[in-house]
């Protein structure tokens, strides 16, 4: 009973992580058709293969340099791009800290944020969004029209 109940945990677990995944694709694509390139994820080069399974997620042997046990971090995803100079990301897991005092930090999953600047660093900005995974494709156009205001809004505050 209880391998099975870890065998069912396991692969849900892979089933969620394929599904944003898949998310991550079609986010990618339409970057892609808006004129953005997919970069790397300090978008300092551009990505060969903007799909591949590497690109925009968290390592599967993550450590925080040394200080904590290997965790498996690759359900951590984004999409690092650039147009125009200036870099921009779309997070699929938004970090949120609540108003109401210290300490109370969330990270919403599978609520997207953006997030970008100047490719000098300058203009930073961060923005939680209203868009859930996963998108329709009606919401991916809309999400794509908001993501472009907000590179706007870096180039020209």
């Amino acid at each position: 009973m209880e391998t099975q109940r870890v065998k069912e945990f396991m692969d849900a677990k892979v089933r969620y992580v394929q599904s944003r995944l898949n998310e991550r694709d079609l986010i990618t694509n339409a970057l892609i058709k808006r004129g953005y390139t997919i970069m790397n994820m300090i978008c300092t080069k551009p990505l060969s293969n903007p799909y591949s399974r590497q690109a925009g997620r968290g390592l599967t042997n993550y450590t925080s340099g040394g200080r904590i046990a290997v965790y498996d971090l690759s359900n951590w995803m984004w999409v690092s791009a650039m147009k125009e100079g200036i870099w921009a990301g779309i997070a699929l897991q938004a970090l949120e800290a609540d108003k109401s005092g210290y300490f109370n930090h969330h990270i919403l999953y599978d609520r997207l944020a953006f997030e970008g600047g100047l490719s000098n660093g300058d203009n930073y900005n961060y923005v939680v969004t209203n868009y859930d995974l996963p998108l329709s494709l009606p919401q991916v156009d809309k999400l794509m029209i908001d993501f472009d205001a907000f590179v706007a809004a870096i180039k020209n505050p």
